[in-house]
């Protein structure tokens, strides 16, 4: 996994600039979570998550998320879009039903 230079700014400081701002406990929180789903991958045989699906359960939006990761911002809005929509399905077919558990 690439992750970019963060070029951190102080939470409230970005709007001079392009970039977004980051705090650094939500900067320390995304990377817990990065390592905590390697390990889980890993270890217990989990399922790998995408970069994007664990930074935006972190609290990062999007934008963010692209920024981070070198992607682009449509790329990651798709690939959030696409997961949530699978997880909705999951949900119905699970509340119906249709997936044994």
């Amino acid at each position: 996994m690439s992750v970019r230079s963060l070029d951190y700014v102080p939470t409230g400081m970005a709007e001079d600039r392009a970039e977004p701002a980051y705090g650094t406990e939500q900067l320390l929180l995304g990377i817990l979570s990065l390592l905590a789903a390697d390990r889980d991958e890993r270890v217990d045989g989990a399922p790998a998550r995408r970069t994007e699906l664990v930074l935006a359960d972190t609290g990062f939006s999007a934008r963010e998320i692209a920024h981070l990761t070198g992607k682009q911002y449509e790329a990651v809005r798709s690939s959030l879009r696409r997961s949530q929509m699978s997880a909705k399905s999951l949900a119905g077919k699970i509340e119906g039903g249709g997936v044994n558990g």
